[in-house]
C-alpha cells in the first residue's frame, strides 16, 4: 500500500514538472525569435498538448470557467459557420495562417487563468515571467545587433513575401510583433524600478537589463507608433502617483488633447521628428504626422491610413451581422487592413466581434480587480488602455506575441520574485505588497 502511494505520488510529481516545463517551452518561444523561427509552430502546439495532458483537467469543467474564457470560446465557435461554408478568410491574408495564428493570440488567456485563478499557483507564475524576461534579454539583443547590419529587417520580417526574410529570421531578429510586444513590456518593467519596491538586487538587475534592451530594440526598429506608445505610456505611469487619479488623468488627457492648440501639437510633432534626423523612417512619420497639425489636411501617410479606417467602418455599417463573409455579405466590399477591431467587425461583424470584444474586456476588468489594492495596477491599466487604442489604428488580431504579452506576461510579472519559493503563496502574501 506504500509502495503504490509513493509511486502515486511520484507520478503526480513528474506530471507537475512535465507541466512547468512545457508552460515555460511556451513562453520561451514567443519570447525569442530564433526559438520561435527554428522550432516553428509544429513546436508550440506540441507544447500546448502536453501542457494540456498535464493539467488538473477539472479546470476543463465550464463551472469553473470564468467569464472571459467563456466568451473567447463562443468567439471561435462564430468561425465555425464560416469554415463549414469555406467562406473563412482574413482579407488577402491565407485563412491556414489565422487559424493558427487566431488560437495563439489568447492561448495566455488560457495558462494565466489555470495558474492564477484555478491553481493559484504564484511560483510557477513568477518562473514563467522571469524565462519570459531572458528570453526578452536574449531576443532583443539579437534584434539589436542584426538590426545594426540590416535596419530595414524588422519591417521586412512583417511583410507578405521578401527573399532576405528566411536570413533575418535565422539570424533571431524580431518582427512586428515582437517589437510592439517589447513596447508594453516596458512600460509595465517600470513598476520594479520604484524605490518603494524591495526586491533582490538579481530581479532589479534583470528588469533593468530587459528594460534598457527592449528600448534600444525599439528605437533601432524604427516604428513610430511604438516609440509615442512607450513614451505616452512612461509619461503616464510618472505623472500619477496614486489609483484613485487615474481615471481623472485620462479624462484631463482627453480634454487637453481636443483643446489644446493644433499648431503646438504639430510643431512638438516636429521637434520629436529632430531629435530622429538621422533615422529616416521615424522622422518622416513624425513629419507627416505633424503636417496634419500644421495645414488643413492630412499628411499623406496619415491621410491614406484615416481613409483605410474609414473603409473598415463603411464596410461594417453595410454588413454589420455577420460581415462581408457571412450570409448577405458582399466579399467585394473593402476592408482597410489597418485596423484590428474596424475590421473583425468588417469582415465577420457584430456575430463574432461582440463576443471578441466581451472576452478582452472580461479578462481586463478581472487582473484589475486582482490588483485592485496593488501598486501594479495602474502598470497594468496603463497597458490595457494603451492595447485597446492601438488595437484601433493598427491590426493586432492576428499577431500572436501582442496577445500572450497583454493576457499572460503582463499580469504575472509582479510574481517575478517568487520564481523560486518552494512553498506557494497567497494572494494577499505576494513579495510586493500593495498599497
Amino acid at each position: 500500500m506504500e509502495s503504490t502511494k509513493v509511486k502515486i505520488e511520484g507520478n503526480f510529481k513528474l506530471k507537475f514538472i512535465i507541466n512547468q516545463i512545457s508552460a515555460v517551452l511556451i513562453c520561451v518561444w514567443m519570447f525569442w525569435p530564433f526559438f520561435n523561427i527554428r522550432g516553428r509552430v509544429i513546436s508550440v502546439v506540441l507544447f500546448f498538448i502536453i501542457w494540456l495532458f498535464t493539467t488538473d483537467h477539472r479546470w476543463l469543467n465550464i463551472k469553473n470557467w470564468t467569464k472571459d474564457l467563456f466568451f473567447i470560446a463562443v468567439f471561435f465557435v462564430t468561425f465555425i459557420p464560416y469554415i463549414i461554408t469555406k467562406s473563412f478568410r482574413y482579407g488577402d491574408i491565407e485563412p491556414q495562417f489565422i487559424l493558427v495564428s487566431f488560437p495563439l493570440f489568447f492561448v495566455g488567456i488560457v495558462l494565466n487563468h489555470y495558474y492564477m485563478y484555478f491553481k493559484k499557483d504564484y511560483t510557477t507564475l513568477g518562473r514563467m515571467a522571469l524565462v519570459s524576461l531572458l528570453a526578452f534579454i536574449v531576443g532583443s539583443l539579437q534584434t539589436y545587433i542584426g538590426l545594426e547590419k540590416y535596419p530595414m529587417a524588422s519591417r521586412i520580417l512583417a511583410t507578405a513575401n521578401d527573399t532576405m526574410k528566411e536570413l533575418y529570421a535565422t539570424l533571431g531578429i524580431g518582427d512586428f510583433g515582437y517589437i510592439y510586444s517589447a513596447t508594453f513590456i516596458s512600460i509595465s518593467l517600470l513598476f520594479f524600478l520604484r524605490v518603494d519596491i524591495k526586491i533582490k538586487l538579481i530581479y532589479k538587475v534583470i528588469t533593468l537589463l530587459a528594460l534598457v534592451l527592449m528600448l534600444l530594440m525599439i528605437v533601432k526598429a524604427s516604428y513610430a507608433i511604438s516609440l509615442m506608445i512607450v513614451f505616452s505610456g512612461m509619461f503616464i505611469t510618472f505623472m500619477i502617483r496614486k489609483k484613485s487619479n487615474i481615471y481623472l488623468y485620462i479624462i484631463f488627457a482627453i480634454i487637453l488633447i481636443i483643446i489644446i492648440p493644433k499648431n503646438f501639437i504639430g510643431n512638438m510633432l516636429l521637434s520629436i521628428a529632430g531629435l530622429f534626423e538621422d533615422n529616416f523612417t521615424i522622422n518622416s512619420k513624425f513629419t507627416d504626422l505633424a503636417s496634419g497639425f500644421l495645414s488643413e489636411g492630412s499628411g499623406q501617410q496619415t491621410s491614406f491610413r484615416l481613409q483605410l479606417y474609414f473603409s473598415s467602418l463603411t464596410t461594417f455599417f453595410k454588413n454589420p451581422l455577420f460581415g462581408i463573409y457571412g450570409p448577405f455579405g458582399n466579399p467585394n466590399y473593402k476592408v482597410g487592413g489597418h485596423s484590428g477591431w474596424l475590421d473583425i467587425m468588417g469582415l465577420y461583424g457584430l456575430f463574432s466581434a461582440i463576443p471578441l470584444f466581451l472576452g478582452i474586456f472580461f479578462n481586463f476588468k478581472k487582473q484589475l480587480i486582482f490588483y485592485s489594492t496593488h501598486q501594479y495596477f495602474k502598470y497594468i491599466f496603463i497597458c490595457q488602455c494603451l492595447f485597446v487604442m492601438f488595437g484601433l489604428i493598427n491590426p493586432i488580431i492576428y499577431i500572436y506575441e501582442i496577445g500572450f504579452t497583454l493576457f499572460l506576461l503582463l499580469p504575472i510579472l509582479p510574481f517575478l520574485p517568487q520564481a523560486f519559493n518552494r512553498q506557494h503563496r497567497k494572494k494577499d502574501e505576494l513579495s510586493v505588497k500593495g498599497e
